[in-house]
């Protein structure tokens, strides 16, 4: 007996040390294995020759990883590598490859994917074929999709999604959306969902009615109510009027925690319904009753932007807090609510508001070009510089003024300030500005300018106009591969990595995929760990979307020094996705937005580096305007 109490503390030790090391073998990620890290470098240097020779001759896992980070980039000699995998490797290194070749959208696999697609077996990868085949197919092949046999196997919904994304649609696709609808299969119910909100296409009458019962029957999500509550509001009034009136009234009451009502999404979706074509009452109307005393951005924005649209049937003040949504109102000619006012919030936001304010109205130009000119903080050069020109095109303005804007307009491209001069673009490219004599010169000196790759917006933006004013094709600038993966820092990185952002609404969690996206993770940890985020704005919020931030000038211009590669994936962008910001592949930096539901059009598009997991009261609470106090490695 003493002599099992003497071995006690030393079984204890190796107990726990063996407890230790498994917790920590646990919680490393992928590339603690030199060999991922070299095929994901290959990725990151867009090295086809070193893929190949994985594709050729690595293990199945080593090609999968290969074939996660071809998601993300594409080279014409891999093709045949990737066909061949598709016939030979096992199910999971077949489902990797018809992923890739998903992401290229190159119409050159369409015969392959649907010969998958229509074989008698092969059930497997059959729905990774499909949703390839929707992101590669073309208008003159779309007959191809209305012709498959078993459409409501999986993968067949988000096959027709993926193509109505790139342009490609037919009426009869819409009859099949709908029809899945009442199929038992969540993912199909989803994507038709989201395909319905998102189409050109109206619905027959019966097919109105079929949408209408599912929603007036059915406990159906947020995750398909929205997107069913859109598409039932986009289809023409006429007799349905009534109809849709007994829907929105029946979401706007809903108080089922279950639906998530608490953070307003279907009361969202009822106001972005299209319903600026009732007529509204404001003693009886639902709409108005169901947003009073709410505190939630998102749903007073929402609300703002219909009901500034119908300011006559409403004779008392809006119960508003939100700033963005107060100057709705305050800029509608129609809204004459005399003791509306802003709050002020002592931020760079407040002279933004402000502007909106005026830039209706061109009496105010003159206080806006003053504004302009005098300011030195770039987020409301911004601002005063995109109200300007929504004041030049005002009604009414007057022609001894233009010489004074366009004076103006040449002052702010010679000063190369990048969003103002992508604004000014932008504006050019919309045609709300007309293009002078002198415009190609300017903005060829105002590019060079541009510090490279930072401003990369900005440059990209100055391309597009000089290609129109030349009258040639657009050829997309690339930023060239500027900033290496510090593999020593991802190699200590735990798979379960997880950081807390403090705001000034409260706190919520993110856990961090570095398995999905090394790179992209690693710098963010790494700003993070800089203090880069503290005191950063969240400097975009749209409702049932996604609220942004981290932008050094906050008006969403602003990045670091370098930018990092794209790194798609095939997850999802679920509610609470966290994602980068991008004005196009491999253009990455330090701006990270949240999604407050589903938003599957962003798919493949844009990096995912995590998903909040704790807090997503607080995501629902945030507005332009709100503050990152602090954000921090947990």
């Amino acid at each position: 007996m003493l002599q099992l109490k003497n071995k006690f503390p030393i079984l204890l030790f190796i107990f726990l040390g063996l407890l230790f090391y498994s917790h920590h073998a646990i919680s490393q990620n992928i590339f603690k294995v030199k060999t991922n890290r070299k095929i994901w470098e290959a990725k990151d240097r867009n090295d086809a020759i070193y893929t190949k020779t994985i594709l050729k001759s690595g293990t199945n896992n080593q090609k999968i990883l290969a074939l996660k980070g071809l998601q993300s980039w594409q080279d014409s000699s891999l093709r045949k590598p990737l066909l061949r995998l598709v016939k030979k490797g096992n199910t999971a290194v077949k489902i990797a490859a018809l992923e890739a070749i998903g992401q290229t959208r190159d119409s050159c696999y369409i015969p392959y994917l649907l010969k998958i697609v229509n074989h008698k077996k092969k059930q497997k990868i059959k729905p990774a074929a499909l949703v390839a085949l929707g992101k590669c197919i073309t208008k003159s092949k779309v007959d191809k999709l209305v012709t498959i046999n078993n459409t409501n196997q999986y993968g067949y919904a988000e096959c027709i999604y993926r193509a109505m994304l790139k342009g490609v649609g037919h009426p009869d696709l819409t009859i099949k959306t709908v029809n899945l609808l009442l199929e038992d299969d969540y993912d199909n119910k989803f994507y038709s969902a989201w395909y319905l909100a998102r189409t050109n296409f109206t619905l027959s009458q019966d097919k109105f009615f079929i949408v209408f019962d599912l929603l007036k029957s059915s406990r159906l999500s947020s995750d398909i109510a929205i997107p069913l509550l859109i598409a039932l509001g986009k289809n023409a009034i006429g007799s349905y009027s009534s109809a849709k009136q007994t829907i929105f009234d029946q979401y706007l009451s809903i108080k089922d925690d279950d639906l998530r009502d608490e953070s307003g999404l279907n009361v969202i979706s009822v106001y972005r319904a299209n319903l600026k074509e009732f007529s509204f009452d404001s003693s009886n109307c639902k709409l108005v009753r169901s947003t009073s005393g709410k505190s939630n951005p998102a749903v007073q924005l929402a609300y703002s932007e219909l009901i500034s649209k119908n300011c006559n049937a409403f004779e008392k003040n809006p119960k508003l807090t939100y700033s963005p949504a107060i100057v709705n109102f305050l800029k509608a000619n129609e809204c004459k609510y005399n003791n509306l006012k802003l709050p002020v919030t002592h931020t760079i936001y407040d002279k933004i508001w402000y502007l909106q304010v005026l830039e209706n109205d061109y009496n105010f130009y003159p206080s806006i070009n003053t504004i302009l000119m005098q300011t030195e903080e770039p987020a409301i050069k911004s601002a005063a510089t995109e109200s300007l020109i929504k004041c030049r095109n005002s009604k009414g303005f007057p022609d001894n003024l233009m010489s004074d804007f366009n004076e103006t307009i040449t002052l702010l491209i010679k000063d190369s300030d990048e969003g103002a001069l992508s604004i000014i673009a932008n504006a050019i490219l919309e045609k709300q500005i007309p293009i002078e004599s002198n415009y190609r010169e300017l903005f060829e000196e105002a590019q060079a300018k541009l510090k490279l790759p930072q401003e990369m917006e900005a440059y990209i933006d100055i391309s597009k106009v000089l290609a129109m004013i030349d009258k040639t094709a657009y050829k997309k600038p690339l930023p060239e591969w500027n900033h290496p993966i510090d593999w020593d820092y991802v190699s200590k990185i735990r798979e379960d990595q997880k950081i807390k952002v403090t705001t000034n609404q409260g706190e919520f969690i993110i856990q961090m995929n570095v398995n999905e996206a090394p790179g992209s993770v690693a710098s963010i940890l790494k700003l993070v760990e800089d203090g880069f985020y503290n005191g950063k704005y969240f400097h975009r919020m749209v409702p049932n979307f996604v609220v942004q931030g981290g932008c050094p000038r906050g008006d969403g211009f602003g990045g670091v020094n370098y930018t990092i590669r794209s790194e798609f994936s095939s997850l999802k962008y679920s509610t609470g996705a966290v994602g980068l910001a991008s004005s196009g592949p491999d253009t990455e930096s330090c701006q990270w937005f949240v999604t407050h539901c589903p938003t599957p059009h962003l798919d493949g598009r844009y990096t995912i580096i995590g998903n909040v997991i704790k807090g997503m009261e607080t995501i629902h609470k945030l507005g332009v305007g709100d503050k990152m106090i602090k954000v921090e490695i947990l």
